[in-house]
C-alpha cells in the first residue's frame, strides 16, 4: 500500500494535532516519519528515491489510508515542475484523498515566527515590530495561490479551517471524515490532548530570555491585514466561507 491521503498543510494551522487524533485514533496509518517532503523539497529526491520514501511507510498497520503529513507542500508559487507537489502527488497516486487546514494568515504568522525563534532561525526580540519576509513567513499566508495550484490536479481538495477546529472540534472532524468517508469514526473519539504546543515548548527551554510567546505590534499586524486582504478576498469566493473576521 501507498501513501493515499495527504495532509498538506498550512504550517502552524493545527496540522500536528489533525494528525495525532487521526493516528492516535486508529483511523488511518501512518510511516515512522510524519513529516517526509519527499514531494515539496528538491533534496529529498537527490537524497532519496521512491523507494526509500516508501520504506517510511513500510511496516505501517494495515487501515484504509496511508497518511502523509508534510506541510511543506503547501507552498504557492513555486514555477519548478519539479517542485510542483501537486503536480507530483497526481503523477504518485492520482486517486489519493487531499486535505488542508488553514489559519487566519495573521495568527499564523505570529505562531510560525515563534516556531523560527525556537529552532534558533529568527534572534529573539521583545515584540514582533519588524515583519520578515524569510522562511516563507508570509508567503504560506497566501493560501488562495496554493489552493489553485492544489485545484488545478486535485479539484476535490478539502479545506478546513483551524477557527472550526478550536470552536467545535467534533464537528470538525464530523466535517473531515464524511470527505473521508470514515462513517464509523465518530465514536469514542480521542480529542482531549495537546500537539505540539509553542507555549509548552518556551517553557521547556532553559535558555531564561526565551518564556513565553511574542505577539505582533498593533503596527505589524495592521500591514499584515493589508498585506493579506486581497488573498482573503480571493479565498473566500475559492472555498465559499465568510473570512472577513479575519482582518476586521
Amino acid at each position: 500500500m501507498i501513501p493515499n491521503l495527504f495532509l498538506i498543510g498550512a504550517q502552524k494551522s493545527g496540522t500536528s494535532y489533525v494528525h495525532n487524533v487521526l493516528t492516535r485514533n486508529g483511523l488511518v496509518s501512518c510511516g515512522k516519519e510524519k513529516e517526509m517532503n519527499f514531494f515539496s523539497k528538491r533534496e529529498a529526491h537527490i537524497k532519496q528515491g521512491i523507494d526509500e520514501y516508501l520504506l517510511n511507510f513500510k511496516d505501517s498497520p494495515k487501515s484504509k489510508y496511508l497518511i502523509d503529513s508534510s506541510t511543506s507542500h503547501f507552498q504557492p508559487n513555486n514555477p519548478r515542475i519539479d517542485k510542483n507537489p501537486a503536480k507530483q502527488i497526481y503523477n504518485f497516486n492520482k486517486n489519493a484523498k487531499i486535505f488542508a487546514v488553514i489559519r487566519n494568515p495573521i495568527e499564523r504568522y505570529e505562531s510560525a515566527y515563534n516556531h523560527h525563534i525556537l529552532m534558533g532561525r529568527i534572534e529573539p526580540t521583545d515584540n514582533i515590530d519588524k515583519i520578515l519576509d524569510k522562511h516563507l513567513l508570509l508567503n504560506i499566508g497566501r493560501y488562495d495561490e496554493s489552493i489553485i495550484q492544489w485545484r488545478e490536479y486535485f479539484p476535490q481538495l478539502k479545506i478546513l479551517t483551524y477557527d472550526s477546529l478550536c470552536s467545535n472540534p467534533e464537528l470538525f472532524f464530523s466535517d473531515l471524515f464524511d470527505f473521508l468517508e470514515l462513517n464509523k469514526a465518530r465514536k469514542n473519539l480521542v480529542l482531549d490532548f495537546r500537539s505540539n504546543d509553542t507555549q509548552i515548548r518556551f517553557d521547556k527551554k532553559k535558555n531564561p530570555s526565551l518564556t513565553s510567546k511574542i505577539k505582533l505590534t498593533k503596527e505589524s499586524k495592521n500591514f499584515l491585514k493589508d498585506y493579506y486582504q486581497e488573498s482573503i478576498l480571493n479565498l473566500e469566493k475559492l472555498i465559499g466561507q465568510d473570512l472577513s473576521h479575519w482582518i476586521e
